[in-house]
């Protein structure tokens, strides 16, 4: 998908009598947010450092800072993601119990 294209809308489960349990599928995207935190603490300590660049070709280093940007970006993405499934689960759970 190229940064014009527009993202689909997030297809959300819906909570019903025969499925998953409206809090089975939140502690799931929890434990989702959870792991990908645990990545990105891990990224963080694997950010590139200068000194592990200096002798290569001029532009290197930044070269690797964007590129390990781009991945950060995109599992903050994701976490964002299940962040955003888990509060529509949960506004389905809140419709229900009103």
């Amino acid at each position: 998908m190229s940064d014009t294209q527009e993202k689909p809308a997030l297809v959300v489960p819906q909570v019903n009598l025969n499925g998953t349990s409206g809090l089975a599928l939140i502690e799931q995207q929890a434990a989702v947010m959870t792991a990908i935190n645990a990545a990105l603490t891990a990224m963080a300590h694997a950010a590139p450092h200068g000194r592990d660049y200096q002798t290569m070709e001029r532009g290197s280093l930044t070269d690797a800072i964007k590129q390990w940007e781009d991945r950060r970006n995109r599992l903050q993405a994701i976490h964002d993601e299940a962040y955003q499934i888990a509060m529509a689960i949960n506004a389905q759970e809140v419709r229900k119990r009103t």
